[in-house]
């Protein structure tokens, strides 16, 4: 017998044998509650079965991306690698001003890390990749650099004024470093520069997360 058949044949059983002498109102408010219950059981059973397919498709997803991702760093690898980098990371992104991205995998304590050349991770190069890549590898490694500093807590708690004279404070760096032909300096300045207007943009709240024009 279904659920459902087992719910209408106790309100029916309540609703029918009410009267009859050997049956009392406490046998149907018993009735009535094991179909209420019956009710709920099921309801819950649906919920909890749309959980699950919703873990199950996130999961999916997840494996998915973790293949793809593993393609691409199998690719990675297959490459020659362009030199090695000593550091005790097991795996680090950066940016060299005579290749551009790279990538370091550790494990290779003797000669150091092995440095390959790093492709954008989608597969696909689109408009002004080869100029911003490079760029958020700088700005990416300023942030790391200045970590100490707060994090993403830090600069949430300054006002927006402040935020806005340290712009101007790097900007002025900035500008010394490109009088002087400072090539270093001008690395540095302008992805803090780049990084501060960020930091802005996040006080303010206009950052949005998943939107691509």
């Amino acid at each position: 017998m279904s659920n459902e058949t087992q719910q209408h044949t106790l309100r029916a059983m309540a609703k029918n044998y009410a009267g009859v002498h050997y049956w009392d109102h406490l046998d149907s408010q018993v009735c009535v509650k094991a179909a209420d219950e019956i009710a709920a059981l099921e309801a819950e059973c649906e919920r909890l079965n749309d959980l699950i397919g919703a873990s199950r498709r996130v999961a999916s997803a997840v494996i998915d991306e973790r293949d793809a991702l593993a393609d691409e760093l199998a690719a990675i690898k297959a490459q020659q690698p362009v030199g090695y980098v000593f550091t005790e990371a097991e795996m680090g992104i950066g940016y060299d001003r005579r290749i551009g991205p790279v990538v370091w995998f550790g494990g290779y304590p003797a000669g150091g890390s092995k440095l390959y050349t790093l492709p954008p991770l989608s597969g696909q190069i689109e408009k002004y990749d080869d100029v911003l890549l490079p760029f958020l590898a700088m700005m990416r490694a300023e942030l790391h650099a200045n970590s100490g500093k707060g994090d993403r807590p830090g600069w949430l708690a300054m006002d927006k004024k402040t935020s806005l004279l340290e712009i101007f404070y790097h900007l002025s760096k900035l500008q010394k470093a490109v009088k002087d032909d400072n090539q270093d300096g001008i690395r540095e300045y302008s992805a803090d520069v780049a990084n501060m207007s960020m930091m802005l943009a996040d006080i303010c709240g206009v950052l949005t997360v998943g939107v691509k024009e």
